[in-house]
C-alpha cells in the first residue's frame, strides 16, 4: 500500500508517481495530479511525469493545461512520439489543422516508419476534401503497413469520392475480407453496389449487414 509506504517516508519519489498513476487508472485525475505533482517537487525534470499530468489534464478535458506539459516534456525531449502524437491529437481536436500537421510532419521526420502520423495527414486532408492527397498519404502509410486494415477502408473512401466506385469496391472487398462485424461498411457497400445497378451485388452486402 503506497499510501502507509508514504506515512512512513513522505520523500519516497518512487511511490508518489506509482500511487498517482493508480489514481490515474481509477479516473480519480485531480488526487492523480496532486500525487504526481510532489514527483515534480523533487524532481521537476522528470519527463515521464510531466507526460502523466498532461493526460490527467487530456482526460479532464483541459487541453491547454495539457499542451502546457506535453510541450515541457519536448522542450526537454523533441523526438518524443508519444507526446508529438498526443499533442497533435490536441490541435487536430480543435480543428487547428496548420498546427496539427506540423506536429504530425515532425514525427515523420524523427521516424520515418511511423504509418499513424501518415494516416492521421491523410484524415485531415480527407476533411479538407483533399481526396488525391488524401489518397496520396493513406497508400504510402499502407506501403509501411500493410496488414493495418482501416487503411483500405480510407483508401476506398477517398476512391468514392474521386468518383472512382470500381476501385473503391476492390478496396472495400479486402477491408470487410478481415473486419467482417463493420455493419456500417455492409450498407455503405451495398448502397455502392445500388447506385451501380448491381442488385445481386447489392442485395448480398445488405444480407450481411443484418447477419454478419
Amino acid at each position: 500500500n503506497f499510501e502507509k509506504v508514504l506515512e512512513i517516508n513522505p520523500d519516497f519519489i518512487k511511490a508518489w508517481h506509482k500511487l498517482g498513476l493508480i489514481y490515474f487508472a481509477r479516473k480519480k485525475f485531480e488526487k492523480a495530479i496532486g500525487c504526481l505533482r510532489k514527483v515534480l517537487e523533487k524532481e521537476p525534470e522528470n519527463i515521464s511525469c510531466l507526460e502523466n499530468i498532461g493526460d490527467c489534464h487530456v482526460a479532464m478535458g483541459n487541453d491547454q493545461k495539457a499542451q502546457a506539459f506535453y510541450k515541457g516534456v519536448l522542450q526537454r525531449n523533441p523526438e518524443n512520439i508519444s507526446v508529438l502524437f498526443k499533442l497533435a491529437e490536441i490541435f487536430k481536436k480543435e480543428q487547428d489543422f496548420p498546427r496539427a500537421m506540423d506536429v504530425y510532419n515532425k514525427i515523420l521526420h524523427y521516424s520515418s516508419n511511423e504509418f499513424k502520423a501518415l494516416q492521421y495527414l491523410g484524415d485531415i486532408k480527407f476533411f479538407q476534401l483533399n481526396f488525391n492527397d488524401a489518397l496520396n498519404l493513406y497508400t504510402k502509410a499502407r506501403e509501411i503497413a500493410p496488414n493495418e486494415a482501416i487503411l483500405l477502408k480510407c483508401i476506398a473512401e477517398c476512391y468514392l469520392k474521386m468518383g472512382n466506385p470500381e476501385k473503391a469496391i476492390n478496396s472495400f472487398k479486402h477491408y470487410l475480407d478481415s473486419n467482417s462485424r463493420d455493419y456500417p461498411c455492409w450498407n455503405q457497400f451495398g448502397l455502392l453496389y445500388l447506385d451501380m445497378e448491381e442488385y445481386r451485388n447489392a442485395l448480398n452486402a445488405f444480407e450481411k449487414d443484418r447477419v454478419v
